[in-house]
């Protein structure tokens, strides 16, 4: 039956928030630490605290906004050649456009160059905040033209994406007997393009930052300036920047599978064996052009783009704005982006930046977008999957009656992929080996990686009836997730012109993440579709491949250098317990008896990791050695409940459904555990209702966070150092569904 469908959704996102270090790794120091030993910043603390005060490297209000249009079409063509076998024919289209924009006013609140005054800490000692100042040093010059490192960035996109499908089924069945074999083909495109800007305020020299301040809903960062934000003549321009990507991808799939039933009341019931080939192909490219002004004098006035309009950003939190700054006009940016080009051409930009920024500003930004086919950044990936399966279902009586099955799944994995890395150009040695000074260009190189796994995944699932309508289920599976091509690669990216940067790598030697997970369920019946289940599970991991920063070898620096990269860690265990309760009301009257409920819960008091961290650091050579330490999983909550109330008829259909889950880490490290954040207890309402007044037309509603919940966030080492606040917004889905 031939079907389509239609949906629009609008989203507004407003958020405070503070990085505590948006370079990750930058220096040797603790990013968190301000500034270095001989630095200005740190030099204007009391003596007693340069050690030991912490701050974010950032503070940033932001407002963004989004639309997304999908639409949908699909058919079906059914034969029936016979009782035994028929034939199905399905094809299937998806697309959508989305365009977002984005605006944000920002503090850098730890630059070298500071001077702070009237310092401000809680009675634990932690910093609460402090005035910012860029004073002349002590021969009388001023860094960064006097200014503060902060300012207004903004930006919009737009994209499109394409995806086709096709899927030819065939059935044979007989009595005992049944095969399936299917073939299925799909291919699509991706689309995007944005352009964007970034600006500072004439004369902001002094600013004044609390980073828990309840000016904030909650308490949160709040920032000010000498100078007036709103004020649009004061606004320069400092940067105009554009991007654009293309992605298209391809599949070819195919499978059968058998089932034969072996006996009824035999210990063996019925097996089941089958095989999957896949063979994917991906390829995506990214291009992208900035134009920089760096002298207060030569930057362009906020004022003095024709066409654009300065805008007055106020990002409404449920209490209100803290805070309101003036920008571009994102939008009118966006659609009149071929006279920014000449409008950046006539200003001749003090820096370029991107491929065939070496031409010229005339001629970098002669076309009205970047060139695709000069790209920064190109992939292609090609996967080939092969897999094939076995079996068997059993059951006998032993006091009580036991069924289940056992089976076993052979994986084979061959794939490659191909990328580009950009190498930070090198010294220039004269002819004495000496440094000039001088530095070759960046080189982009392109780098590839093949592999070829093989995996043996084990399962075993028992079904014990302890009474008509209670059962005990059991269950074990080995699973394995292999890492990204992506993360495979080998190639190194280092900075020559800095050599105190971390050098940020692939992991060709990363291994795959395997898991032994082990279910057992109690579970009761009863009614209309009612049931209730208490449950507990184990999860044994091995591999957990995260991020981080260690010290090894690198000949490039002939010796030993802090390196970035994916990593695996030690071994982990998660446990934890569920319950579950679902029925209709069926006790009541009338058309209340399509009222139901669910509701689940779900309590994880272990989920433990074992991850590298520094023990000690050898004095004469430097060498630091490391020790396995646990660490709490990221992204796993202690508690978490879901209620849903729904109704059900053939025309009308409504659910609402609340969630709330505790506090949980949104990342993992022993080594830099000063960036991770940890999300406080969320909560959230969404709803959605569906009516068909026709049998071949169905429309619907969808609503989330109908609350307009904000989430805080804040510092897994800090918990009293908020990192901002996130205001997600109501979002409302209109969609419709025909059928012909």
């Amino acid at each position: 039956m031939p079907l389509a469908s239609m949906a629009l959704w609008r989203a507004i996102r407003r958020h405070v928030l503070l990085d505590l270090d948006a370079e990750p790794g930058a220096g040797s120091e603790s990013p968190a630490l301000l500034g270095c030993d001989t630095c200005t910043i740190r030099l204007s603390l009391p003596e007693d605290r340069r050690d030991k005060v912490m701050a974010p490297y950032r503070a940033a209000y932001g407002l963004s906004s989004g639309t997304r249009h999908n639409r949908s079409l699909s058919g079906a063509l059914q034969w029936r050649a016979s009782a035994r076998l028929n034939f199905v024919l399905e094809g299937s289209y998806f697309g959508g456009r989305s365009a977002g924009s984005y605006a944000s006013l920002f503090l850098r609140t730890r630059e070298n160059y500071y001077t702070l005054q009237n310092v401000r800490y809680a009675s634990d000692g932690a910093l609460l905040g402090y005035d910012i100042f860029n004073l002349p040093d002590d021969e009388g010059e001023l860094k960064n033209h006097g200014r503060l490192t902060t300012g207004f960035d903004g930006g919009r996109s737009e994209g499109s994406s394409h995806s086709y499908r096709t899927n030819l089924e065939t059935h044979y069945a007989v009595s005992g007997l049944s095969i399936d074999v299917s073939a299925q083909y799909q291919w699509g495109d991706t689309q995007g393009y944005s352009n964007g800007h970034s600006g500072e305020y004439f004369g902001l020299t002094q600013a004044r930052i609390d980073f828990d301040s309840p000016h904030v809903a909650n308490n949160g960062p709040y920032f000010s300036f000498n100078v007036s934000p709103t004020d649009a003549s004061l606004g320069r321009i400092t940067g105009l920047r554009d991007n654009i990507s293309a992605g298209k991808n391809n599949s070819v799939s195919t499978q059968v599978d058998i089932r034969k039933d072996l006996s009824r009341t035999g210990l063996l019931r019925v097996g089941r064996f089958g095989a999957r080939y896949v063979h994917s192909d991906n390829q995506f490219s990214t291009s992208y052009r900035n134009a920089n002004w760096q002298n207060p004098e030569t930057e362009p006035l906020l004022t003095s783009v024709v066409g654009i309009d300065p805008v007055t950003i106020a990002p409404r939190l449920p209490s209100g704005s803290p805070m309101r700054w003036t920008q571009l006009d994102s939008d009118q940016l966006f659609a009149r982006w071929p006279e920014v080009t000449a409008f950046i051409i006539a200003n001749r930009p003090d820096e370029l930046v991107g491929p065939g920024s070496n031409r010229g500003v005339a001629a970098h930004f002669a076309d009205r977008r970047p060139d695709i086919g000069d790209p920064v950044n190109v992939g292609r990936t090609t996967e080939n999957v092969f897999a094939a399966y076995a079996s068997l279902g059993y059951g006998f009586e032993w006091g009580l009656p036991f069924d289940g099955e056992v089976g076993l799944r052979y994986v084979n994995t061959f794939a490659s992929m191909m990328g580009s890395n950009i190498r930070i150009g090198a010294q220039i040695y004269d002819e004495f080996d000496r440094p000039t000074g001088k530095f070759f260009p960046n080189v982009y190189t392109l780098t590839s990686v093949r592999g070829n796994y093989i995996d043996l995944l084990p399962s075993a699932f028992i079904n014990v009836a302890l009474a008509e309508k209670l059962k005990l289920r059991g269950s074990y599976s080995h699973n394995v997730q292999r890492p990204g091509l992506y993360s495979l690669r080998n190639f190194l990216q280092f900075n020559y012109a800095n050599p105190n940067d971390p050098v940020y790598a692939g992991n060709p030697d990363l291994k795959p993440t395997r898991t032994d997970d082990f279910n057992l369920a109690l579970e009761w019946y009863f009614g209309r579709g009612g049931i209730i289940s208490l449950g507990g599970f184990s999860k044994n991991q091995k591999g957990f491949i995260y991020e981080t920063r260690q010290q090894e070898f690198v000949p490039e620096f002939h010796g030993l250098h802090y390196v970035v990269k994916p990593r695996n860690a030690g071994p982990g265990q998660t446990q934890g317990f569920e319950f579950q309760a679902t029925s209709f009301f069926t006790f009541l009257p009338g058309v209340l008896r399509n009222l139901g409920v669910t509701a689940n819960a779900t309590w994880i008091p272990t989920a433990d990791l074992y991850l590298p961290a520094e023990s000690e650091e050898e004095e004469e050579t430097g060498v630091i050695h490391y020790e396995l330490v646990k660490k709490r999983a990221p992204y796993v909550s202690r508690w978490s409940y879901n209620v849903i109330g729904y109704y059900e008829s053939k025309q009308f259909s409504t659910r609402i459904a609340y969630n709330w889950r505790s506090t949980y880490q949104t990342g993992v490290d022993a080594i830099d555990e000063n960036n991770i954040v940890s999300d406080r207890a969320t909560s959230r309402l969404d709803a959605a209702i569906n009516y068909t007044p026709v049998k071949f037309l169905t429309v619907s509603i969808e609503g989330t966070n109908l609350l307009n919940v904000i989430d805080k966030n804040y510092y897994y080492l800090f918990p009293d150092l908020p990192t901002g606040l996130n205001s997600m917004s109501r979002r409302f889905t209109l969609g419709a569904r025909f059928r012909f």
